[in-house]
Order: C-alpha cells, then sequence, then structure tokens
C-alpha cells in the first residue's frame, strides 16, 4: 500500500490537459499489510510493516502489530510476529488443534526458523507457487481488492477533513502512522 490512495477516476471537463488532485505528497512511499482470515471468516488481527528502522512513537491501534523493515518487506521477524500475535488468535488456538496456514512463495515464509515456529504451534504451513496465488488462493484475489476499495474510501475521508496540517507550501502533511493504522483497520472492519 502507500500513503496516499488517491482514486485513479476524476471528473473533469473533457479535453482537459491537467486534472488537480489533492494529495500528501506521498503516493510513493510504501508499506505492507498483511491480512489474515481463517476459512470460517473469522478476521485475525493486522500486521503494517513500514519501510524505516524504528518503531514508530504513535500510539497504534489495538488489533493492530506493527514491524519496520529497511525495505518495508516481509522478513524472518515479521513471519515471527504473526505466527505469534495474529495467528495464535485464530479459533482453535488454546486448545491447540492443527490447522494450516496458506501463504506466498516468498523467503521469508518458508525459512527454517518459519517453519519450527509453525511446528511448535501445530500450524502445517502450504505454500502456493509463485503466478498461481489467484488459482488457489482466491481470498488473497477477492479480499485484497475490497480491502483496496475500502482504503480509497477512508482515504479520502482522510484528505477531506480539515483535521490535519499543512507545510508553508501549501501541501498537506503525510498522514502519522496512527493515522494509517486507523484506515487500515476501519477497512479491515
Amino acid at each position: 500500500m502507500t500513503f496516499d490512495v488517491p482514486s485513479n477516476k476524476t471528473v473533469d471537463v473533457k479535453g482537459a490537459k491537467a486534472i488537480m488532485i489533492k494529495t500528501s505528497g506521498n503516493e510513493k512511499m510504501r508499506y505492507t499489510v498483511v491480512l489474515a482470515c481463517c476459512a470460517d471468516g473469522t478476521k485475525l488481527p493486522l500486521l503494517l510493516i513500514f519501510k524505516r528502522k524504528t518503531l514508530p512513537e504513535d500510539v497504534i491501534p489495538r488489533g493492530i502489530y506493527v514491524h519496520v523493515h529497511s525495505k518495508g518487506w516481509m522478513d524472518g521477524v515479521g513471519m515471527k510476529l504473526l505466527l505469534e500475535k495474529m495467528w495464535s488468535k485464530r479459533p482453535g488456538d488454546l486448545l491447540k488443534k492443527p490447522s494450516l496456514l496458506v501463504c506466498g512463495q516468498f523467503k521469508a515464509h518458508v525459512t527454517e526458523s518459519t517453519k519450527r515456529l509453525a511446528t511448535l504451534l501445530k500450524t502445517h504451513l502450504a505454500v502456493i507457487p509463485g503466478g498461481l496465488t489467484s488459482q488457489l488462493q482466491p481470498p488473497g484475489v477477492s479480499v485484497d481488492k475490497l480491502f483496496k476499495a475500502f482504503m480509497h474510501e477512508e482515504w479520502a475521508k482522510w484528505i477531506e477533513a480539515p483535521t490535519h496540517h499543512v507545510i508553508p507550501a501549501g501541501r498537506v502533511k503525510r498522514p502519522l502512522i496512527s493515522n494509517v493504522c486507523k484506515c487500515v483497520k476501519n477497512s479491515w472492519q
């Protein structure tokens, strides 16, 4: 995801050469959102991974875990956080019922430490080969599309609200990480 999520549709006079869109100028600043749900539809807590070196000092809403990475990607520490904090909230975890975690083929998903931790949690890892997500993990396509549509709505509410600060150049300041977390949480709900 990006800090700014402007719509890709506009309304203006036919033939207009340029159309002004209000943004904070942070369309290229990215972060990763990890969405997880169970087969019965239970939504698990969220994991957001920001491209930075230190954890933010913002107050993070309940139900969201924040991780930092130099490139804003999932890594071994992020997978450990996912398994220990998010995956442990799934129905049946207290009874240690065996479960299946389906994830994409990404280096952090298939490390030995991830496999060991999954085994301790009585979780079998199923790794989808690259390029087959749409065929083997339909929620990854359908849920993601709906989530992004809700993120567009949340961002539009935020950018139009008079509560954010404007820098001297007249641009809107980048949203705080706590603002981003609230938008993500509202979109997931």
